[in-house]
């Protein structure tokens, strides 16, 4: 899901992944049993991948 290849797709599609990375990146981290370490890995790389939806053409996928 946080491969680049998104950002060619339709903003309303975009829109939907943006939220699903964020419901698997919460079970992740439930399921992390408190490894900060992992906890951070996870957090960061999702920072750094959905970054991307930033410079996205469609308001609606930048704003979520």
């Amino acid at each position: 899901m946080l491969n680049t290849k998104t950002t060619l797709f339709p903003g309303h599609i975009q829109s939907v992944y943006y939220q699903n990375i964020f419901k698997i990146i919460i079970y992740l981290i439930q399921s992390s049993n408190n490894d900060k370490t992992l906890i951070q890995q996870l957090l960061s790389l999702a920072i750094d991948k959905m970054s991307l939806f930033l410079s996205s053409g469609d308001v609606e996928a930048q704003e979520r």
